[in-house]
């Protein structure tokens, strides 16, 4: 049980930074969980696969340092 608990803890942190990212995005976006974290099936090796819905054309600015963000985020939760 201990196993279960640890991955039940590790799924936690990594869906709220997930969420800190999304919230913090100078633009009004939808995040949505895909993959192998949102299956619950992920491993030592999954990345975090985030479907982000928004309207670029009215943000104000790009997405590229929050995209280096995220990958900073997956990379660090290995």
């Amino acid at each position: 049980m201990e196993a279960v608990r640890k991955r039940v803890e590790h799924r936690k942190r990594v869906v709220g930074e997930a969420k800190k990212w999304a919230e913090n995005l100078p633009h009004k976006a939808t995040a949505i969980f895909i993959g192998s974290y949102a299956r619950g099936d992920f491993n030592l090796w999954s990345d975090v696969d985030i479907l982000l819905i928004t309207d670029l054309a009215r943000a104000p600015t790009k997405l590229s340092n929050h995209t280096n963000n995220a990958k900073r985020i997956s990379k660090t939760n290995r």
